[in-house]
């Protein structure tokens, strides 16, 4: 088991890591109290965010994902882990998911389902923190 000690340093140490080796790093806490909102496709959406807020206005998937939403075009839980695909093809991204076990468990299993295609991408690593 990690406790929260543990977990702050592992973040922190993530963050560090960020800077020192130019990955792009995407964090969301899953809040208990917050679980009801916290679904797959708000959670994988934050995600997405966090990773498009660190690459420069210029990147292409950047600008689609721009214009896309500028013309009202939300993405559904598939679209934006595809997305999340696209750029770990290019770039190097970690993706930092704490509290997986607070979710509701049909958002838990929706969300590590849909994560599920991201395995096999060597730029990619997703680390989980959780109780059990």
């Amino acid at each position: 088991m990690i406790t929260c000690y543990h977990r702050c340093h592992a973040i922190e140490e993530l963050y560090r890591l960020e800077e020192d080796q130019g990955f792009c790093l995407a964090y969301i806490y899953c809040d208990y109290a917050e679980r009801e909102q916290q679904t797959a496709m708000n959670v994988t959406g934050a995600l997405l965010s966090q990773v498009l807020n660190r690459l420069p206005e210029s990147d292409e998937i950047v600008a689609e994902i721009r214009a896309r939403r500028l013309k009202g075009q939300f993405h559904d839980v598939g679209t934006n882990v595809d997305y999340i695909r696209r750029i770990s093809q290019s770039r190097l991204v970690r993706l930092g998911l704490d509290g997986v076990d607070e979710l509701l468990e049909e958002h838990r299993a929706d969300l590590l389902d849909n994560l599920q295609v991201l395995r096999c991408i060597p730029n990619l690593r997703i680390i989980l923190f959780g109780r059990s």
